[in-house]
């Protein structure tokens, strides 16, 4: 497992990341979608799993689901789980928001 770490502070993270955005976080050679709801955070693979479909352009239906821009697929953002079509689910990754920032965490091959 490896931790990645955004931020130094939870204000500095809050400032960084808008609410109910999705938001494109390059983590070396990994790109994931970030979604941040109060002092909430969802960190979940770019790509739909069907398509590879860009989430990044995807519409967040209540701030709890991901919709994707090519057949309309959703995904509960936390825990990945396929709400409408027919598909894999979501790979989610484990994040942990404290006083010293925003750790994500990622199994790495």
């Amino acid at each position: 497992m490896k931790k990645f770490s955004l931020g130094a502070s939870k204000s500095e993270v809050l400032e960084m990341f808008s609410e109910n955005v999705i938001h494109k976080i390059h983590l070396e050679e990994i790109t994931i979608a970030l979604v941040r709801k109060g002092e909430q955070f969802f960190a979940f693979q770019g790509a739909c799993p069907h398509r590879a479909a860009s989430l990044f352009r995807g519409t967040l239906i209540d701030s709890t689901e991901i919709r994707c821009p090519l057949h309309g697929y959703r995904f509960d953002i936390q825990t990945g789980e396929v709400r409408v079509g027919f598909c894999d689910t979501l790979e989610i990754y484990p994040n942990e928001f404290t006083a010293e920032g925003l750790k994500i965490f990622m199994s790495v091959d």
